[in-house]
C-alpha cells in the first residue's frame, strides 16, 4: 500500500484521471468491436448528424458536462452510457491503485477491471461476448498468474477448467432437457477467463453472486415483460458484475460466511 498521505492523493488522482481516459477509449470498443469495426479509424464522429467530434468535446466526462448531454452541431442527445463507463472506469482505477499501490499486481488488476467493464456493456447491449476478448483475456489472465500474487498458476488453472466446465455442463444439460440453447459458449468461455484471473475460489463465488443478481433482474423483467422466461438475459454481463464484485471484496464476503458459519451453525 502506498505509505505518503501527498503520495496517495497524487496517485489517486492521476489514476482517476488515467481511468477517465481508458474509459473513454472502452466506449470506442464497446461500440465498435460488436460490429466489428475499427478501434482506429475513423475519428469519433455524432451517430445522429455523423459531424466530427472535436477534441474539446471529447474531454471524457467534462465534455459531456458542459455539452449538457447533447452533441455540439445537431443537439441530438448523447447517451449516458458514454459518461457512465467513464466515470466506472475511473472508479475502479482508483480502487485498484488504492489496494495495491504502484505494482505488478495493480497492472494485472487494471487489465481485468477493463476486460470485465467492455464484456459488461458489450453483453447488455448486443448480447454477446466477443471471441477476441474472452479467448485472449483466458490466455493472458493464465499467463500472469505467474506474477499474480493473489493466487497461483495452479489455482488459475483450476478455476479456469472448473469455470468454463461448470457452464459447459450447465449448457449441456438445459440443451438435453429443453432441446434449445440456453447458455451460450460465450459464457462459457468467459467463466473460464474469469476463472484464470480470479483462481477457483472466487471463480465459484462469482457464479453464485451472478446467479442471484440474473435471478433478482430475471424477476423485474418477467414482472414488465409479456415475454416472461422467455426473455433473452444478459448473463455475461451479470458475470462481469459479480467478478468486479469479488475482485475487490470477494475474500472478504468468504470470511465473513465463513465467521457466520463457525459462530452460529457450527455447535460448539
Amino acid at each position: 500500500m502506498p505509505s505518503f498521505t501527498g503520495n496517495i492523493i497524487f496517485f489517486s488522482i492521476l489514476f482517476f484521471g488515467y481511468g477517465l481516459i481508458v474509459g473513454s477509449f472502452l466506449n470506442v470498443c464497446i461500440h465498435r468491436l460488436p460490429k466489428k469495426q475499427s478501434i482506429v479509424s475513423p475519428r469519433s464522429h455524432c451517430p445522429h448528424c455523423n459531424k466530427l467530434i472535436a477534441w474539446y468535446d471529447n474531454i471524457p466526462l467534462l465534455s459531456f458536462i458542459m455539452l449538457r448531454g447533447k452533441c455540439r452541431h445537431c443537439g441530438a442527445p448523447i447517451s449516458y452510457i458514454y459518461p457512465l463507463v467513464e466515470f466506472a472506469t475511473a472508479f475502479f482505477f482508483l480502487l485498484t491503485y488504492l489496494r495495491w499501490g504502484i505494482s505488478f499486481q495493480l497492472l494485472i488488476d487494471l487489465i481485468f477491471v477493463c476486460l470485465l467493464l467492455l464484456l459488461l456493456f458489450i453483453d447488455l447491449f448486443h448480447y454477446i461476448l466477443p471471441n477476441n476478448i474472452t479467448i485472449p483475456g483466458l490466455v493472458l489472465g493464465f499467463g500472469l498468474s505467474f506474477i499474480n500474487q493473489r493466487i497461483s498458476w495452479l489455482e488459475s488453472l483450476i478455476g479456469l477448467l472448473i469455470g468454463g466446465g461448470i457452464l459447459l455442463l450447465i449448457s449441456l444439460f438445459y440443451y438435453y432437457v429443453k432441446k434449445k440453447e440456453g447458455m451460450g459458449i460465450g459464457d462459457v468461455k468467459m467463466l473460464a477467463m474469469l476463472g484464470a484471473f480470479l483462481g477457483w475460489k472466487l471463480c465459484l463465488l462469482t457464479l453464485m453472486l451472478a446467479s442471484v443478481i440474473g435471478t433478482i433482474f430475471g424477476i423485474m423483467v418477467m414482472l414488465k415483460s409479456k415475454e416472461g422466461l422467455e426473455k433473452q438475459l444478459p448473463f455475461g454481463s451479470f458475470l462481469s458484475l459479480a467478478a468486479l464484485i469479488t475482485l475487490f471484496w470477494g475474500e472478504h464476503i468468504i470470511s465473513s460466511y465463513q465467521e457466520f458459519i463457525s459462530r452460529f451453525l457450527i455447535p460448539s
